[in-house]
């Protein structure tokens, strides 16, 4: 299963041809080839109105946008999926070069970001269980004092019953 390159450009998505490139419409007078090699031009700076950036970066997946004049073209995929090069693609060097040191930077920072959202979820979790057992440890005490106020109650209740009966006794005693 060959790892795929895909290109953008506003809202359509191309699967590129063997890990090749394939140029956007806005790039329709040239050839696919021309379009690589004006990228690759791009990146080894000897054409300075083609200008490569990384755009976006997310959960492992970058955007590089490809700039020339007032066309602008998207490559999507992975850090290691946008280095990967075609076996016969002379421009090795050039696209591991400069291109793979940008896309581990941003893609160091995509990881960064990541660990950091992982870690604050793991202490709002940890947060969320001690809220959790508070209000359970609260519940309980409540439990227990309105345990302890019931026996005190019925306490209270027997000895009330037992003064009660006692009177009673005291009065039938009383009354004979």
């Amino acid at each position: 299963d060959i790892p795929k390159f895909y290109l953008v450009r506003k809202d359509k998505i191309w699967e590129c041809p063997e890990n090749g490139i394939i140029k956007p419409k806005a790039f329709k007078s040239i050839s696919p080839e021309q379009y690589k090699s004006r990228v690759i031009q791009a990146l080894k700076g000897t054409k300075p109105e083609y200008k490569i950036e990384v755009r976006e970066e997310g959960e492992q997946l970058l955007m590089l946008s490809i700039k020339h004049q007032k066309k602008e073209a998207f490559l999507i995929g992975t850090a290691q999926l946008l280095c990967l090069k075609s076996s016969n693609d002379s421009n090795d060097s050039v696209l591991s070069n400069v291109v793979m040191p940008l896309i581990a930077e941003q893609a160091k920072k995509a990881d960064q970001n990541l660990l950091e959202n992982i870690e604050l979820k793991a202490k709002v979790e940890d947060l969320e269980e001690m809220v959790s057992r508070a209000i359970n440890n609260k519940k309980e005490h409540q439990q227990n004092l309105l345990q302890k106020f019931k026996e005190v109650l019925d306490e209270k209740k027997r000895e009330l019953a037992f003064q009660h009966e006692r009177a009673e006794r005291a009065e039938a005693r009383l009354a004979t």
